[in-house]
């Protein structure tokens, strides 16, 4: 899925891949984001597991999944 890039912010779509190395507190998933993640996203496993049976249960769900917010100044050099 395409990125939406603004001249301030990027929404950066999570993809199954993320939301599975989130779950499993795996570093992948800042490599995968291009960012530093704040811990306290890892706590959101609950709505991890939810959006990924969304993209398992139904591959049209990907266009639809959730975005990531970020500030151009957040990505990893």
């Amino acid at each position: 899925m395409d990125d939406i890039l603004t001249p301030r912010l990027s929404l950066k779509w999570m993809s199954p891949q993320f939301l599975e190395a989130c779950i499993n507190d795996d570093d992948l998933a800042e490599l995968i984001l291009g960012v530093k993640i704040h811990t306290d996203w890892y706590k959101e496993k609950g709505f991890m597991s939810v959006r990924l049976n969304d993209y398992k249960k139904n591959p049209e769900y990907l266009a639809w999944g959730p975005r990531a917010i970020l500030l151009d100044s957040a990505f990893l050099d």
